[in-house]
């Protein structure tokens, strides 16, 4: 078979050559390849599709190194030649031209780099340096340089077909294949000459997505040039993009026919076969072409995804690892890669071939789309953000670009890059009516509702019957009324963090007032009932934002309390139940269930099958959970000891409780609530020592102060009243501003002083009295000395003038400048203990006044609703009491991990005979300190 005389490309017919463009011999010819020799150091003269004869030598230098040495010598040898000369001529272009030449060819491509640059410097306006300098480039894989060395060339001979060729192949190469379009575009005219010409738009046509005109071109091609097989292949990719299987199996079949066993056009009758779904065949096909290119990327990646669609997962990913091991130029294969592992929703394979694909072509478009896409898949808006936009830096307008920036700026809320990308959308072409109106939509989300009318106004214009920009009135109305209550929400918000309620609420109802249904804004306004403790406005909101967001469990579980505090048990137990279908690890939630369905359980009828009953339920509910959490163990283990505690199964059923507590910590990592628990179930057995190191551990793994808190009142229970104290000085050391733990430290200290010979309480009031003296201005030292003299008073038989002096103190300390409410509180427990008569009465209506000032104030503080209730108390009267139950069970909700105000509590409703609710309070101080159960 005759073969091309310029590239030794074998053909059968056909006039010009498919890969070089050079016209070929008639068949009947002996034909020899020929050594073509150039100078190139002067332009080249532009190319003909005739082969030109050899050109002498120049007489004033010689680049071409093929001249300089001969053939059969290793490049070694003449690298030392050419260092030699350098050696002897320095100045010579010619050497360093020649040595980096032999040094490429050596494969030596970083020195061959360092030679040309100093050719460069010798020559600077040798196209055919840069020529070089191009090879160079593209060897080490530094594509755009290469690109400005082609650019190089150009600029000097503008005529040079060969090199404008290369331009556009690096550039397609470098993923810039538009740019490549419009290079290849000015050499069309030129086809005639070199129908090479052709052949590269069709193949670029093909990777943009224009078949159709890919296929005109071959057309064109194949009467200039005849039948080659680059144009057989590429037509059929043509064929294949179109769906035109059936024709595309038949001019594959007919191109074999004329380059019999050609592996890459078997590839092609593979994918034709695979289009009519006909698997076996395809397969036979791609192994055929495997045998004779075992490295060829395009049947590795068919055979690879073949393979997976059949289920065969392990010789497809063995085709794809083959395909990674090997150096590929061409990032196109990753990106086919990962198109198909996007279409079966591999994620992160298709993102590693996205990054390789992304190192080989960077500024290819369809990689940094595909990337986009699958940071947007994966839930990563801000990286497809960084994605999109590094690509508008180099081509602004880009419409999918741009369309990304808007899909991801939406996710993230951020409007005013939203509205920038639509604005620059319309600018690049976009412009039609749904464009206009979602730009003014975005413009109303801003604020900017003047733009927004007039950006409604045109999408009218464009189409006079979009309802869209009908309905722009009405819309803008509702916007700006969103606006306003939005602002009125951000204010409401700043408020809260000020602790300004009260504030918070008005101006939240009037956001309300303005857009009535906005959920996050009635979320809030609940949250904010609920720190103030107004059940009931907070239960109606509560019911409001449930109904909208059924799977928000802080609304279900704070509901569920309230129901619970309005006598509503049933209700609360049926929204925990519905509330761990979707939480079922909540350990508060099922807690709390276990104990309001304990609460429905009258007295001590409890039988020891209905816990058996309980339990088996509980298993099956949790049972996917028994391996691998300790869930389903500590709720078995609460489950017994809530039911069993005070009934006369308590001895087995605190026994099997404490058996399940110490399997959790066995087992699985230190757990918070199971050292709780054994805490408890110690605490009701009346072993303090064991129950203290559980409490101990507790305070050990939580950092939650109430772990050290329930510890001090652990101590303070069962009369280990120095232990307490220093757990109580640690909490005053964390919260100096809290007055119960001063009061906690003076209480442990006179009851210390009862059991022992040495008088603390004595020497702490002199200490006090000291301290006054000399800091007069400090309010807490005021607060630490009444409360020494009330204890003083409280056991000393000149009680009426340690009373005395107990109150002129807490006067003094109220006297002072904006001081603590503790202050206040201590003095109305001192008058209500040391005053009678009329003048309890007077200061009663006092302490009252001064106690709602004080809730005004401070309606998040729990105290500041218990000391109202103790308040009403004071008056011992029926009415006052129901008054005061009000402001006890605000003050129990506020704070449900407080014994002494749920004690409180509990006593008051035994005094109003609601028994119902005292075990409720049972219950619940059973979950807290249960010791004190009995006083209830």
């Amino acid at each position: 078979m005759p073969s091309c005389p310029k590239c030794d490309l074998p053909y059968e017919q056909g006039i010009y050559c498919g890969r070089c463009g050079a016209r070929l011999p008639h068949i009947g010819k002996t034909v020899r390849p020929t050594t073509k020799k150039s100078n190139p150091v002067e332009n080249q003269s532009n190319n003909t599709a005739e082969e030109e004869p050899p050109q002498p030598p120049s007489h004033t230098r010689q680049l071409d190194s093929q001249n300089s040495s001969p053939s059969s010598h290793p490049v070694s040898d003449e690298i030392s030649v050419f260092n030699a000369q350098v050696k002897k001529n320095p100045s010579s272009p010619e050497v360093y031209f020649q040595l980096a030449e032999a040094l490429l060819r050596a494969g030596k491509a970083e020195k061959a780099l360092s030679t040309f640059r100093a050719v460069k410097a010798l020559s600077p306006e040798d196209p055919q340096v840069f020529r070089l300098g191009a090879k160079i480039y593209e060897v080490l894989g530094r594509s755009e340089d290469a690109i400005k060395a082609v650019n190089k060339v150009l600029s000097l001979d503008p005529h040079d077909l060969e090199t404008a060729l290369h331009s556009a192949k690096l550039l397609r190469e470098a993923g810039m294949r538009q740019q490549s379009l419009e290079q290849l575009q000015t050499l069309r005219s030129r086809a005639d000459e070199k129908p090479e010409v052709l052949l590269r738009l069709a193949e670029l046509e093909l990777s943009l997505d224009d078949p159709a005109a890919a296929q005109q071109d071959l057309w064109a091609y194949r009467k200039a040039a005849g039948e080659t097989r680059e144009m057989s292949l590429l037509l059929g990719k043509a064929m294949l993009a179109q769906n035109f299987n059936d024709g595309a199996v038949k001019h594959y079949q007919d191109a074999l026919n004329l380059f019999p066993n050609d592996p890459d056009l078997g590839i092609g009758l593979g994918k034709a076969f695979l289009g009519l779904n006909e698997r076996g065949k395809a397969v036979l096909e791609f192994e055929r072409a495997l045998i004779d290119r075992p490295d060829n990327l395009e049947i590795l990646l068919e055979m690879g995804k073949l393979y997976n669609d059949m289920g065969m997962d392990e010789k497809g990913d063995e085709m794809f690892e083959r395909i990674r091991r090997q150096t590929v130029r061409d990032g196109d294969i990753f990106l086919r890669m990962a198109d198909y592992f996007l279409s079966r929703n591999w994620t992160q394979r298709a993102l590693e071939d996205l990054e390789r694909a992304r190192a080989i072509g960077p500024h290819n478009p369809d990689i940094i789309k595909a990337l986009g896409t699958v940071f947007e898949t994966r839930g990563a808006p801000e990286k497809a953000l960084l994605e999109y936009e590094s690509y508008l830096e180099g081509m602004p307008r880009t419409i999918w670009a741009l369309q990304g920036i808007v899909r991801c700026a939406c996710k993230n809320e951020d409007f005013p890059r939203v509205a920038k990308a639509q604005k620059v959308l319309i600018e690049a072409g976009q412009n039609h009516p749904d464009a206009w109106c979602d730009y003014a939509e975005i413009l109303i989300r801003l604020g900017d509702f003047e733009a927004a009318e007039k950006a409604f106004e045109q999408a009218s214009r464009l189409d006079p019957t979009c309802v869209r920009a009908y309905q722009a009135p009405e819309l803008i109305r509702i916007e700006k009324a969103r606006a306003e209550g939005e602002k009125l929400f951000q204010k409401a918000k700043e408020a809260i963090s000020k602790k300004f309620f009260l504030s918070a609420i008005e101006k939240l109802d009037r956001a309300l007032d303005l857009v009535p249904r906005e959920i996050s804004w009635l979320a809030l306004l609940a949250e904010v009932n609920i720190k103030i403790g107004s059940l009931s406005r907070a239960s109606e909101l509560l019911s409001k934002v449930r109904a909208a967001r059924p799977q928000e469990y802080w609304a279900g579980f704070q509901l569920a309390r309230i129901y619970e505090f309005e006598e509503k048990s049933q209700l609360a137990i049926e929204l925990l139940a519905s509330l761990l279908k979707d939480h079922p690890t909540d350990i508060e939630a099922n807690l709390a269930i276990l104990r309001l369905k304990r609460g429905q359980i009258k007295g001590e009828r409890f039988e020891r099958e209905s816990l058996s009953n309980l339990i088996r339920l509980i298993h099956a509910e949790l049972a996917e959970l028994r391996k691998k959490s300790p869930i389903p163990l500590l709720i078995e283990a609460y489950a017994n000891f809530i039911f069993g505690a005070g009934t006369k199964f308590q001895p087995e059923t605190m026994k099997r409780a404490e058996q399940l507590f110490e399997e959790i910590l066995a087992h699985f990592e230190n757990s918070p609530w199971a050292h709780r628990g054994l805490a408890l179930v110690y605490r009701v057995l009346g072993e303090e020592k064991k129950a203290v190191h559980h409490l101990e551990e507790w305070v050990k793994l939580s950092s939650d102060p109430q772990a050290l808190f329930a510890l001090a009142r652990l101590h303070e229970n069962f009369q280990s009243f120095t232990e307490a104290r220093k757990c109580y000085s640690s909490l005053k050391n964390l919260f100096p501003d809290n007055g119960h733990y001063r009061r906690k430290i003076v209480e442990m200290l006179a009851k210390e002083s009862e059991g022992s010979g040495k008088n603390e309480l004595m020497d702490f009031l002199a200490t006090c009295q000291e301290r006054v003296v000399k800091e007069k201005s400090r309010p807490w030292f005021f607060y630490e000395m009444a409360w020494a003299q009330t204890m003083v008073a409280r056991r000393s038989p000149q009680r009426d003038e340690w009373s005395k002096r107990a109150l002129l103190t807490w006067h003094k300390g109220n006297a002072l400048p904006e001081p603590p409410m503790w202050l206040r509180w201590g003095l109305l427990e001192a008058q209500l203990e040391f005053l009678k008569g009329p003048e309890r009465l007077r200061t009663l209506n006092q302490n009252i006044k001064a106690c709602e000032k004080i809730v005004r104030e401070h309606p998040d503080v729990a105290w500041a609703h218990t000391f109202m209730g103790i308040c009403h108390l004071g008056f011992e009267d029926l009415a006052q009491t129901d008054q005061a139950v009000k402001y006890l069970e605000t003050g129990a909700f506020l704070d449900p991990q407080s014994a002494e105000i749920a004690l409180l509590l509990g006593k008051t409703y035994r005094q109003l005979g609601k028994t119902v609710r005292v075990d409720a309070i049972r219950h619940h101080m059973l979950l807290l300190e249960p010791e004190l159960m009995n006083k209830l």
